[in-house]
């Protein structure tokens, strides 16, 4: 019986771990905010990674926007943008109850956002 019980609670560690998604974005050195010399985009079952540096004429943009916590990217990524707006060039928020976003803003335009479902 203890057996099954290590057992379910091994397999309810790792399913808990294992869908737990992280998506990393990377702006840097382009003349406007939007184009880019490079872009890669690089995606793993769990993790996702946006990179874009140098300017250039390539729209930094997902191929396939991924989704964390039930919203894409793309909207997390604009709900920092207008904190950035604001005012807020680094912080950490809990968006929407499902989503821990962390992001820095530098006065060179480089950008980092972390999202991930993982508390």
């Amino acid at each position: 019986m203890k057996k099954v019980i290590l057992s379910i609670s091994m397999f309810t560690l790792f399913v808990s771990y294992a869908s737990a998604k992280h998506i990393h974005i990377h702006r840097e050195g382009s003349n406007d905010g939007v184009h880019y010399n490079r872009v890669v985009e690089h995606s793993t079952w769990f993790s996702h990674t946006l990179t874009c540096k140098d300017p250039g004429a390539t729209t930094c943009a997902w191929a396939t926007t991924p989704v964390v916590g039930g919203f894409t990217a793309d909207e997390i990524e604009s709900f920092v943008m207008d904190k950035i707006r604001n005012g807020s060039a680094s912080g950490e928020t809990n968006y929407n109850g499902t989503v821990l976003v962390k992001w820095t803003y530098d006065v060179n335009g480089v950008l980092d956002i972390e999202m991930t479902d993982e508390f």
